[in-house]
């Protein structure tokens, strides 16, 4: 049983502010925390501002803090442009810190990015859309500077830092498309892919679990390329509130890195859930299942989240 939880604050201040705060448990001493901030109208100019945080900490191995800074413009038919700045720091623990055949396994890491982001949303409900389309598409380039200590000929260790590019793509889309009376099918797909040289396990994307492939443990998976395409089938009971079924395809790419052995396949899922509308706020459960598993073992993915 695995759950997260979500905060979102709606017309903060007024003038359309946004803000959203984002805790995720996970298995293994794993914790992640997101927070984010969007003012639509910067000094009431047609500009938008977004500021984002992004927290991981894999129990003693290492942990990595990311600060995005976004400014856009909203055009007319929902389509958003914006530049992005981030910046992103790795830090190995105990763990990460030893040596794996003579190199350290996590760098002591520091990055920064420059990209653009374009979105286009068009649907006809916010929260529980019949009919519509949600296309977001992300691209920055960077450099990141790498600290480690590596084992030397004599024996001794030495520190090496090194200097690289990367280059990140982020692209994902949903279709609602009505079909019965109260019945919609949602179609989407989701890539993301490290286009420069991936050196450690902290280059590489998080993959499985509720938020990305579900019948599959959290973040099962870690890949250089990562893609979930899935069809869901809804049943609408009210404005919040659904029933579905799902069917998700996994697809993992990942080259061979120290102490991480070369993976490339496909993981299918299914299942089924519900989304109600509580006085205390939305509630998603899935139970979702890989082949792998007997109906006994279904992976329940349990979500809570607020809005004020």
């Amino acid at each position: 049983l695995v759950g997260n939880g979500n905060l979102h604050l709606r017309n903060l201040f007024g003038g359309g502010r946004e803000m959203a705060l984002r805790l995720n448990r996970l298995p293994g001493q794993i914790s992640q925390l997101d927070a984010s901030f969007r003012d639509p109208f910067v000094a009431k100019l047609p500009v938008q501002l977004e500021l984002n945080f992004e927290g991981l900490q894999q129990d003693s191995t290492y942990g990595q803090q990311r600060y995005d800074g976004a400014l856009g413009y909203r055009l007319p038919g929902g389509l958003e442009l914006l530049l992005t700045l981030s910046r992103e720091v790795t830090r190995p623990g105990f763990a990460g810190a030893q040596l794996v055949a003579g190199q350290q396994r996590i760098a002591r890491a520091d990055a920064f990015y420059a990209g653009a982001t374009v979105r286009f949303r068009r649907v006809d409900r916010p929260a529980n859309p019949r009919r519509g389309l949600v296309v977001e598409t992300r691209f920055e380039r960077g450099l990141k500077e790498r600290a480690t200590f590596n084992a030397g000929v004599a024996g001794d260790t030495v520190r090496s830092v090194t200097l690289g590019r990367q280059e990140r793509l982020h692209m994902q889309a949903r279709v609602y498309l009505p079909t019965l009376p109260r019945q919609v099918a949602v179609i989407g797909n989701a890539t993301s892919a490290v286009i420069g040289e991936a050196r450690d396990e902290s280059d590489l994307f998080r993959f499985g679990g509720a938020a990305s492939l579900r019948g599959y443990e959290e973040d099962r998976f870690r890949g250089q390329v990562v893609n979930r395409s899935f069809v869901e089938y809804r049943y609408q009971f009210e404005r919040a509130s659904f029933a579905y079924l799902f069917f998700d395809l996994g697809y993992v790419d990942r080259s061979a890195l120290q102490n991480v052995v070369r993976q490339k396949a496909v993981y299918p899922g299914y299942g089924f859930g519900f989304q109600f509308e509580t006085a205390m706020g939305i509630i998603n459960t899935s139970f979702a299942l890989s082949p792998e598993d007997t109906p006994t073992d279904a992976k329940v993915h349990v979500g809570l989240s607020v809005g004020l």
